[in-house]
C-alpha cells in the first residue's frame, strides 16, 4: 500500500487521534524501508488532503517524526525522510504465559508491538523470573534502558527511568494506565435498566481493590438516577477467578428472592457464573439478562449469550507508550493515571 493510499485509512472520529494514527502509518513505512532516506514526503496542505484532517493534526504529527528523528523539515525546501536514530530501549516488564487466563499475555503483545512501532526497542522481562529481575536490574545501572513499561511490578524497579504501569493501585506517585471500571459497570447496569431490568446483582472483585470500590460507586450511580433499591445480598465481593463466579450466583440463588439480571466484573468470573446459571436451569437471557467484563482479542466460552463490556488491551497499550513519551521528553503529563473506557458489545442479532 503506497503513503497516499494508508493515509486516506486515517479515522477523523474514534479513540485514536489523527495526528497519532497519521505519525504511527508515516512511522511505520520510514522504518520498515517503504520510505527511505532522503525521500521527499508531500507538503502539510498535500497531506491534510490525503487524511481528510485539518493542517494542525498534520503538523502535530510532523513535530512528533521530527522528536523521533525520522524526518526533517527544511524551509523552502520540503519535509524529507532523515536516517533514524538508534532507537531507545524500553523494558517490557511484563507476566508470563498463564494458559487459563490470557490476559496477561494478549496486553504484553499489544505492550511490545505498540512500543515498537513508535520507534522504541522492547526487551522483554517475566515477572516471574529472578534471573529477569537481576539482568533488568544490571541493564538499569548500566543505562541501557531509557523506559519501563510495566504490567503491575514497576514498585521493584525504583524509579530510575521513567515508568509507566498497567495497574489501579491506591498511590499517587506512579504513572498509570488501566480500565475504566467505574465507566464499565455504568454501561452495564444502564444497559439493563434500559432494557426493563430493576432486579440486578453484581459479582465483583475482592472488595477492597480499586477496581471494585468504582464499579460499585458507578452501580450506585446508575441505581440512583433510576430510582432502584441497591440489594446488598445481591452482591458479591469475592474475586475474578471461574470458580469464584460459580460461588457468587449459587450464592445469590440460595435467597428466596432472585435477580433478573447480573454484572459480572471480570470475564472468567462471567463464564463461571453462565455455567451455574445453566447447570440451575436458569434462561439467560429470557430469565436473566447476563453482562459481563470483555477482551477484545479472545473470549471465553460462555455457553449462552451474553452482551459485553469489552476492554480493548491496544488502547491501554497505546495510552502507556504516549505517556511513557511524554515523560522521556521531560515534560510533565496533565495527569498521573489514564483509564481507558471500555465500549458495549452485544450478540449478534440484538438491538442496542
Amino acid at each position: 500500500m503506497d503513503l497516499e493510499e494508508a493515509l486516506k485509512s486515517v479515522k477523523t472520529v474514534g479513540p485514536v487521534p489523527g495526528h497519532v494514527q497519521i505519525t504511527r502509518i508515516i512511522g511505520e513505512k520510514i522504518e520498515n524501508g517503504e520510505l527511505q532516506c532522503g525521500t521527499r514526503l508531500p507538503g502539510e496542505r498535500a497531506l491534510a488532503q490525503m487524511c481528510g484532517v485539518s493542517r494542525t493534526t498534520v503538523r502535530q504529527a510532523l513535530d512528533a517524526l521530527v522528536d523521533r528523528g525520522l524526518i526533517e523539515k527544511f524551509t523552502g525546501r520540503g519535509i524529507f525522510v532523515s536516517t533514524p536514530p538508534e532507537p531507545k530501549v524500553v523494558a517490557c516488564v511484563l507476566p508470563g504465559y498463564d494458559p487459563r487466563y490470557h490476559w496477561g499475555s494478549v496486553l504484553s503483545q499489544a505492550i511490545v508491538s505498540e512500543a515498537r512501532v513508535n520507534g522504541w526497542e522492547p526487551a522483554t522481562y517475566l515477572l516471574a523470573s529472578d534471573e529477569d529481575w537481576a539482568r533488568l536490574a544490571k541493564h538499569l545501572r548500566e543505562g541501557r534502558i531509557h523506559g519501563v513499561l510495566s504490567m503491575g511490578m514497576s514498585r521493584g524497579i525504583g524509579g530510575t527511568v521513567p515508568t509507566v504501569d498497567a495497574n489501579l493501585l491506591d498511590t499517587d506517585d506512579e504513572y498509570r494506565v488501566y480500565i475504566d471500571y467505574y465507566s464499565m459497570i455504568h454501561q452495564a447496569a444502564k444497559f439493563l435498566v434500559e432494557r426493563g431490568r430493576e432486579k440486578i446483582g453484581m459479582a465483583g472483585y475482592d472488595g477492597r481493590m480499586r477496581a471494585t470500590r468504582d464499579g460499585m460507586r458507578a452501580f450506585r450511580d446508575v441505581l440512583d438516577e433510576f430510582d432502584l433499591p441497591l440489594r446488598e445480598e445481591w452482591i458479591v465481593q469475592e474475586g475474578g477467578l471461574e470458580e469464584q463466579g460459580e460461588a457468587a450466583v449459587r450464592q445469590i440463588w440460595s435467597l428466596e428472592e432472585r435477580p433478573d439480571a447480573l454484572i459480572f466484573m471480570d470475564d472468567w468470573q462471567g463464564l463461571g457464573g453462565t455455567r451455574t446459571l445453566v447447570e440451575l436451569g436458569v434462561q439467560v437471557p429470557e430469565e436473566v439478562m447476563v453482562v459481563t467484563h470483555m477482551n477484545r482479542g479472545y473470549n471465553p466460552p460462555y455457553p449462552v449469550p451474553v452482551v459485553g463490556i469489552q476492554v480493548d488491551p491496544n488502547r491501554i497499550a497505546q495510552e502507556m507508550v504516549v505517556l511513557l513519551g511524554v515523560l522521556e521528553s521531560g515534560e510533565r503529563p496533565l495527569r498521573k493515571m489514564i483509564l481507558v473506557e471500555p465500549s458495549l458489545k452485544v450478540p449478534e442479532g440484538w438491538s442496542i
